[in-house]
């Protein structure tokens, strides 16, 4: 790989890892029963986020090729993109972290 690509490569990486930490903290806060509402929709907030951009970077890493009938990049990439249409708009998602934050005792 060229440097561009390595360095992509490894933003990919470290947006993998965030994923997985987002994941692990809202399945904690669910355990622990501690502020769940508020952590896991922050938690589902940061995941639809990071998707996005992870698959996007692997595209980018990938080319032309990447959207090509063969390569299954291409379609996960749409399909993620595609799921910002089925979720509620940014905007209220963000109102209703805010209104949680004034929500939460402490």
């Amino acid at each position: 790989m060229r440097p561009y690509e390595q360095v992509e490569w490894s933003k990919a990486e470290v947006e993998g890892w965030l994923i997985e930490q987002a994941y692990e903290g809202m399945v904690r806060a669910l355990e622990e029963d501690r502020d769940s509402g508020r952590n896991v929709q922050q938690g589902k907030m940061a995941i639809a986020e990071l998707a996005e951009s992870v698959l996007q970077r692997l595209c980018r890493i990938l080319g032309g090729g990447t959207f090509s009938r063969h390569s299954p990049f291409g379609f996960w990439y749409e399909d993620v993109r595609a799921l910002g249409f089925l979720r509620p708009p940014w905007g209220l998602a963000y109102d209703t972290i805010f209104t949680l934050s004034w929500n939460t005792p402490g």
